[in-house]
């Protein structure tokens, strides 16, 4: 449900969801931070990703997507260069 809101663009909805849900998966995170990242809001998808412990591929690829398309080039390389 928070992937479909995300999707959607119901940032509102998404967050709420996202808020209440008691284990966090790599398919909420990817969401909310590409949600983040589509909304231009950087800060947010950077503080969704710092709460992940164990990120998967998926989600460092949202980081590095969000970083790209939203201007933040160096961060994007880094973040690539971390994830290897």
């Amino acid at each position: 449900m928070v992937a479909g809101s995300a999707n959607n663009g119901d940032m509102k909805t998404a967050k709420k969801l996202y808020g209440r849900m008691v284990e966090k998966n790599s398919v909420a995170w990817v969401a909310m931070i590409a949600m983040y990242g589509k909304c231009g809001n950087v800060l947010e998808a950077r503080m969704v990703c710092d709460e992940i412990q164990r990120a998967d591929a998926s989600c460092w690829a949202a980081m590095v997507t969000c970083y790209a398309q939203n201007g933040y080039a160096m961060e994007a390389i880094k973040k690539m260069r971390e994830e290897k």
